[in-house]
């Protein structure tokens, strides 16, 4: 009797995906029309996808990104390719065509959903805060930290731009390399970008931190900069971005795109906190014995200030 009921509950899937293979969602069908025009890394995705829709909508970004064998940025431009604001975009359309998604469901905060309770929040900021590290880490170009690290030591002033929430691995960076005495500067806005980057020249290096690579204000300042020589270094998610293009060297975090009620959560900032800690350590590293003197001198005044434990 077991075995009968088994079989009957294995045909049964079997007929429900072979519904759904003759009843394809409209997106679906988009993506195949389309097909012969993706770049072969866009391939990827639709291949993917094409094998694994239903579980596509359960999936972050960074889980398809690794499955499918694309990074993030990727993912991001097959998205914008059919016309889909972003990844979050597509998952919430395939999930409406496959007739997966109620109105209570709604993402609110990255994976955070209003059903969700605390342990469930703890453990998905957690595991998004970890996946992301580990995305970054895989991507990051070792010979490309090393130059930037190269550059500062050597740099006459190491000048950071930045805006919004990368304002926070900014003056991260800018904190860490003010301990080593290093001539470094920190501007968030506009005009004072724009006089800095107007005196900026060849032997000056100029960080530019921003996830999505398009700030019109950090674009305007790094072309000024760029005019006048200076090596240009950004962190960004995504490397066909207007800052990346720009740079002289870039260094590449896991993209986290928007999503829900509150915008783009603050797990790209790990992302970038852990790149400037990166660069950070690669330049005491260059610097040699003599950072072990600076890094006490610093800590000790911050000691009687009482403002370091």
């Amino acid at each position: 009797m077991k075995i009968f009921i088994l079989i009957c509950l294995l045909n049964l899937k079997g007929m429900r995906y072979t519904q759904l293979a003759q009843n394809k969602p409209p997106l679906i069908i988009k993506i195949k029309s389309n097909y012969s025009s993706f770049t072969p890394s866009l391939k990827k995705v639709a291949d993917y996808l094409f094998t694994h829709f239903e579980d596509f909508t359960h999936m972050t970004i960074n889980e398809v990104a690794r499955q499918s064998g694309v990074s993030e940025s990727t993912l991001t431009r097959f998205s914008q390719k059919i016309n889909m604001k972003n990844f979050q975009a597509l998952k919430i359309q395939l999930a409406h065509e496959l007739g997966g998604v109620e109105e209570e469901k709604e993402l609110v905060y990255g994976e955070i959903r209003f059903q969700d309770n605390i342990d469930a929040i703890i453990q998905k900021i957690y595991l998004a805060q970890e996946e992301v590290s580990k995305s970054t880490l895989q991507q990051i170009d070792r010979n490309i930290i090393e130059k930037i690290a190269s550059k500062a030591v050597e740099a006459r002033n190491i000048i950071i731009f930045c805006s919004g929430k990368s304002t926070i691995a900014g003056l991260s960076f800018f904190g860490r390399l003010s301990r080593l005495n290093m001539n470094c500067k920190i501007f968030t806005d506009l005009p004072l970008m724009m006089i800095t980057a107007a005196h900026s020249g060849p032997k000056d290096l100029v960080v530019v931190v921003s996830n999505s690579g398009t700030n019109p204000s950090l674009i305007m300042a790094a072309e000024k900069a760029k005019e006048n020589k200076a090596v240009i270094a950004t962190i960004t998610s995504y490397e066909s971005s207007p800052l990346a293009k720009l740079a002289d060297y870039c260094v590449l975090t896991a993209a986290c795109e928007e999503s829900g009620f509150f915008g783009e959560s603050t797990v790209s900032r790990v992302a970038q906190l852990l790149v400037t800690d990166i660069l950070y350590a690669t330049i005491v590293v260059k610097f040699g014995p003599a950072a072990l003197q600076l890094l006490q001198k610093s800590a000790e005044v911050l000691q009687k200030m009482g403002q370091e434990k």
